[in-house]
């Protein structure tokens, strides 16, 4: 059984289509070749809406929920990217 008092870490974002994942994927092999920067390997391409945050386990269906019941009710759109960018070094 899961400690409830234990806080699970979450973050909300942005997942590309296959397609760019791959060209994304491409670039960060080639910084970690060309700068030795294998931590961007670690995560896929996205785009954050929410910094990571921690919730406790328990809520994250209701999480879940709310995020597809908005989710639901968007239109798609298109994104034109122009560059990137990265949270600051912790």
């Amino acid at each position: 059984m899961t400690n409830p008092q234990i806080n699970q870490l979450y973050f909300i974002a942005l997942i590309p289509d296959f397609k760019l994942r791959d060209k994304v994927k491409s670039l960060k092999e080639e910084l970690k070749t060309s700068f030795g920067a294998s931590h961007a390997l670690k995560s896929p391409a996205h785009i954050t809406l929410q910094m990571p945050f921690r919730r406790r386990e328990e809520y994250e269906q209701r999480l879940i929920d709310k995020l597809e019941e908005f989710a639901s009710s968007q239109k798609s759109f298109d994104i034109h990217l122009s560059g990137f960018d990265c949270f600051p070094p912790r």
